[in-house]
This record gives C-alpha cells, structure tokens and sequence, in this order.
C-alpha cells in the first residue's frame, strides 16, 4: 500500500565549503518528481541522510547550522523539497539522521501539512546525548504506527506516532510527555516563529532579540549567537557570529544610519559592540544577500592544499640543497 523513495547525497569531497553538506543532484531529484507526478494517490515514505529545510526538525545550531550543512542542498536550493512536500500531500513521512540526536527532543519529529518528518538517532556510542535508539514502522491498508527502540533498555518500544493514510488531517505526536527532554538549549532555533518577529521575546532560555534585515533574512540574538534565518522557509541558515555576553547587536544602513524600511532592506550591516573592550565590528552583506558567514571551508581540499604546498617546499629546498652542493 505504500511507495519507499530513497534519495542519496552524490557529493563529498567535491563540496564547495563542509564536506558533510548531503546534497541531491538535479537528475535525482527530477526522477523523484516524475515518481510523484506518477504516484498521486499511493501514500509516500521519503528516506534522506538529512532533512529538508523548512522541516522543522532540531538542528544543532553551533555545528550544522554554523558550518551550513544541516538542510538537504543547505547551499544550493535547498527550498526545493520542502515545496514538494506542500505539492504532494500523499508524501506522509520523511525519515532523515545526520544530527546523532536522540529522538525524545519535542521537534525529534516535526509535522508540516499532512507529512510527518521524523529524525531517527543512533543505534552505537557516537550520540550527542547519550541515548541509543532507532525507529520502528509498522503499517498496513489502514495506515501506519511509529516506534522508538530504545537500545539502552533492552529495545523497549515507545510508540510516538499513529496515524491514517487516507486521513487529511496532521498527524500529532503522541510521545509519553514525560520522556520529551526539556530542550534548554534549542531556543527559538527550531523553525517557531509564532511570536512578533520584530520584537525581542521572554522565554524561559532569556531574551531573544529579533532583527529584520531584509525581505526574506531574519536575524536573531540568543544563546552567544547571531543566527540567520530564511523567513519563508522558516529555518536557521546560517550563523553571523558568536558573542561575549557584554555585545550589543544593531543593523545600520551604508550611511550608518538606523534603517527605516519595514523589511529591513535598506540595512547594510550588521555592527557588533563589544562594552568591555569598546570595539565595534562591522559585518556586511555576503554575496547572497543576508549576513551569515562561512566558517568550514572543504577540510579534504585545504588538506590536498597543504599537502602540495609541503611537497613544493621539501622539492625547493632539495634543489637548493643541490645547487649549493654542486
């Protein structure tokens, strides 16, 4: 009753900037829309290494989201699947990883229309919490249940999710409430933007400050970082910069003035200051439009670099060698 689609990252060493950026290439993604388009009325699971942007899932913000290599595509039209999800409402789960997150975080599974994204954690040790589990499907003509196998307590089963295909409704979690881990650290990085967005927010983390800087980039202040959001997509895209608690962060136009436009279009940069040591940094757009920068560039090609500078280094110094023998 129901149609398994696999997609799989092509590249590694050839990314431009983080080699653990899962990407898709074009003729994956155009077989996968021919099978939809095939396929309108067969309920659809999706299995992918990482998720697709506007999912809503748990990111770890100071590795993935810094190093922008969270989202399926992070770098390269990343908006294109969560759009085939909003097209296709027979598309009922998708299955991703790639964090090593247990999966009792409350956005370890995420709803967006009639599909239900869900992040599968990790069956060994190299888990970012401490917690060894997987996920169970159990499913016919009717519709489908899913499980936790928790691997640290015998592969008990914890059923969080239940639903029907034929349902039009959004399925909704039915984890234990008790076993959700109080996600302190997550913040507002979870794709939740219900509040005003040009306002700082009370939680229970601190004050989160929101900085609208442009049609679609939204910036906000929590937890030692400036984090990039696409506004459409609701989701991190990427970190500005990391700060010292005494920092204040302002958006000013290219005349330093205090920008005026209500979308945030004519700010120019992103100015931190920093009271204990009175320095003002001034960070300007990048080339897409918004303020994130790139921390990780592709370790693999500065390896071969540093290689080949090594290598032309011991050949100068052998032909010196030589010469002055001779």
């Amino acid at each position: 009753p129901v149609l398994c689609v696999g997609l799989s990252t092509v590249r590694f060493r050839s990314n431009k900037h983080s080699v653990h950026e899962v990407y898709i290439d074009d003729e994956q993604v155009s077989w996968f829309e021919q099978v939809l388009q095939q396929n309108p009325d067969k309920p659809i699971i999706v299995f992918t290494h990482a998720p697709p942007m506007g999912s809503g899932l748990k990111v770890v913000e100071n590795v993935h989201v810094k190093n922008r290599c969270a989202w399926l595509n992070h770098s390269d039209k990343p908006q294109r699947f969560i759009k085939l999800v909003e097209q296709n409402p027979n598309i009922k789960l998708w299955f991703s990883g790639h964090y090593h997150l247990s999966q009792n975080y409350i956005d370890s599974i995420s709803v967006v229309g009639s599909c239900a994204f869900v992040q599968t954690g990790v069956i060994g040790e190299c888990n970012r919490d401490g917690n060894r589990q997987s996920r169970m499907l159990r499913f016919d003509q009717q519709g489908y249940s899913l499980y936790t196998v928790d691997h640290n307590n015998s592969g008990r089963l914890r059923l969080d999710l239940q639903h029907a295909w034929a349902a039009t409704d959004s399925p909704e979690l039915v984890t234990p409430e008790h076993e959700l881990i109080p996600d302190e650290s997550a913040g507002w990085l979870r794709s939740q933007l219900d509040c005003g967005l040009t306002e700082s927010y009370e939680e229970a983390n601190g004050p989160v400050q929101w900085l609208v800087a442009g049609p679609n980039v939204l910036l906000a202040v929590q937890q030692g970082m400036v984090v990039e959001y696409d506004l459409e997509m609701r989701s991190p895209v990427g970190v500005v910069a990391f700060l010292d608690e005494d920092h204040q962060v302002s958006l000013l136009t290219a005349t330093g003035g205090k920008p005026q436009e209500v979308d945030g279009s004519d700010a120019a940069a992103v100015v931190l200051y920093n009271f204990a040591t009175q320095e003002t940094t001034r960070l300007e757009r990048n080339d897409s439009g918004g303020f994130y920068r790139i921390f990780q560039h592709n370790k693999w090609v500065a390896k071969k670099q540093a290689e080949a500078a090594q290598k032309a280094a011991e050949q100068h110094a052998q032909a010196v060698l030589v010469s002055s023998s001779s």
